[in-house]
């Protein structure tokens, strides 16, 4: 079968033998905020599981009939050189590797963004949808710190992670109904379950992007979902939270914290395993469904 684009910690070998059948055979995989930490570890451990689960060796000249192919969206696309050079070494099942220069607040970004779908080729039969992108608030900043000066910085934060996440999502599920596979995974964090002190904004916009997944999970169960937390990482964001905010003494304990590699691991572990509940909140710490 195939999709046709309208218009309007276990082992890595026993990871792959539990995979089933989730994998498809030619695959397209969009992810947001691509160009570094999480995302940057997701897009190459998909990359590499795809050709271990084909069994695709690096023989160059071999008639493989398996493809995979990525759109990798950021902010800026200087930095997904080096991604896209790290995907394509992973083997030779890689059709193409595009960049794609998406501003999340503004609304042309979303307009590209759905004419590069358009012109994407038509016989994909899974197609997975990471959403990464996200941006913290100022982690200074109590519930009692915003003045009716701040509604539009609170805009725009709503448009970056929130708007943008629901506006993409959109455009696959349209683009791609015909698609017999479609994944959409939602980066979501302990922080839209718990409130911590100076991540009202964040965990909050967390929170309503898990509840909007929820419905898309409801509405279109043939869609599996899943709204994965990743744990602590290793990242930009874990610099600021070490040195701004509330919780420096938990981000400045290194041990505290994940490898973004170990993290995107985990969650392609429960994707194959396909065990959850279609729109659950997992995180990297909860026992594998």
């Amino acid at each position: 079968m195939s999709c046709d684009v309208t218009s309007s910690s276990s082992g890595q070998d026993e990871t792959v033998g539990q995979s089933k059948d989730w994998w498809g055979n030619k695959v397209l995989i969009i992810i947001t905020g691509a160009s570094r930490g999480l995302g940057k570890a997701i897009a190459i451990k998909l990359a590499t599981r795809f050709h271990q689960f084909h069994n695709i060796s690096s023989d160059q000249h071999a008639p493989y009939s398996a493809r995979i192919s990525f759109l990798l969206l950021s902010r800026v696309t200087t930095g997904l050189g080096q991604v896209t050079t790290e995907i394509q070494n992973t083997g030779p099942a890689i059709l193409k590797v595009q960049p794609v220069s998406a501003q999340l607040n503004e609304s042309a970004s979303m307009t590209a963004f759905d004419t590069v779908l358009e012109h994407e080729e038509s016989d994909y039969d899974q197609v997975i949808l990471v959403h990464n992108a996200g941006t913290l608030n100022n982690p200074d900043h109590l519930v009692d710190s915003y003045r009716p000066s701040n509604i539009s910085e609170l805009d725009e934060y709503m448009r970056v992670n929130l708007s943008s996440a629901i506006l993409f999502t959109a455009s696959v599920l349209r683009l791609y109904r015909n698609c017999p596979k479609r994944n959409i995974i939602n980066i979501t964090s302990l922080a839209a379950i718990q409130p911590m002190k100076g991540l009202a904004l964040y965990g909050s916009i967390k929170a309503a992007r898990d509840q909007y997944f929820r419905s898309v999970a409801l509405e279109d169960p043939t869609t599996r979902v899943l709204n994965y937390a990743p744990g602590p990482l290793k990242t930009d964001m874990a610099n600021t939270l070490a040195n701004q905010g509330y919780l420096t003494d938990f981000f400045r304990n290194q041990d505290n914290l994940l490898d973004p590699e170990d993290s995107a691991e985990r969650m392609i572990q429960i994707l194959e395993n396909d065990n959850y509940d279609n729109g659950a909140h997992i995180d990297y710490f909860d026992p594998l469904p």
